[in-house]
């Protein structure tokens, strides 16, 4: 799966659906619940706004998930 483009991410707003890609290979369809300048709140996950890349402290640098092209 191929992720969002900045350009995607910064056209999503709360209520839009969008596919939480887990580990490159599990589709999980969340919702947005919020968007700051920097960050993509979809329930319990954060996303960074610009690369749609999971915010993940325990993992750090691992990419856990990230989030889908809208295409």
């Amino acid at each position: 799966m191929t992720r969002a483009t900045t350009e995607e991410l910064i056209m999503l707003r709360a209520g839009d659906e969008v596919t939480r890609w887990l580990g490159g290979e599990i589709p999980l369809t969340v919702m947005v619940t919020s968007v700051s300048d920097t960050v993509i709140s979809c329930g319990d996950w954060e996303f960074c706004r610009e690369t749609g890349v999971e915010i993940d402290e325990l993992f750090g640098p691992i990419i856990v998930s990230y989030l889908g092209s809208t295409k």
